[in-house]
């Protein structure tokens, strides 16, 4: 019994540390040996570069894990999103894609859940990764765009219990993507579509759905690249 107790508890913190600092955790438990330093003091091409050599290392922890590991540490990932945060609107989307385009989807869905707390349209728009619009725009832009509207109160929102702007958004998304990644996409289609309205222009409730989900919302489609829980 007191062995099995031990066990329990090692096993406890070995999932409390995954799930806080998964890299971290891999090579405290030789998985990996070595973890290259990243440059958070060279701007966008050396967190890149970074990024992309920690890159297997994070696939090879994750393989051991059995779950998605970010390429960060949980210090790396609050710094990079303090950074990210203070670079202008037009530089902050263009970032944004370029950090999430250097990793895996499931990495990039890792590292989001490390900046959640800490800025949540930061992570919903990392989450979404490379994803663009028929013009062109990364959905990263939109929804960073519509944190920003949302902040300075920069149109009307409909925030009716039954007919608002979230209301119809969360009836759409209905019952079509898993229960774990349903608030995150409805957040990510609300600011999509505050973007939109702040910009004079207009977008159904389904395109907006669509641009968060990053295609046709189907639970047999469903990559789950927006999940960050």
């Amino acid at each position: 019994d007191k062995r099995r107790e031990q066990l329990a508890k090692v096993l406890t913190a070995s999932r409390e540390d995954l799930r806080k600092d998964g890299l971290r955790a891999g090579l405290e438990r030789g998985v990996i040996a070595a973890m290259p330093p990243i440059n958070l003091s060279g701007g966008l091409p050396a967190l890149v570069a970074g990024l992309q050599e920690r890159a297997p290392l994070a696939d090879r922890v994750q393989q051991w894990a059995g779950q998605p590991v970010s390429p960060m540490t949980s210090d790396e990932a609050a710094a990079t999103a303090r950074m990210l945060s203070a670079l202008p609107m037009d530089q902050k989307g263009a970032a944004v894609s370029a950090l999430s385009s250097a990793i895996s989807p499931q990495q990039a869905g890792a590292l989001a859940r490390q900046m959640d707390a800490q800025d949540k349209p930061l992570a919903l728009a990392l989450a979404a990764g490379s994803s663009k619009t028929t013009q062109g725009r990364t959905v990263a832009e939109l929804i960073l765009r519509g944190a920003q509207v949302a902040k300075d109160r920069g149109v009307k929102e409909d925030t009716q219990a039954e007919f608002g702007v979230r209301a119809t958004l969360a009836k759409e998304v209905g019952d079509s993507v898993p229960a774990a990644a349903r608030a995150d996409v409805i957040d990510a289609a609300r600011l999509i579509y505050l973007a939109k309205q702040g910009e004079g222009q207009t977008i159904s409730a389904a395109g907006a759905v669509r641009l968060a989900i990053g295609g046709d919302y189907d639970v047999a489609k469903y990559s789950g690249i927006n999940v960050i829980r």
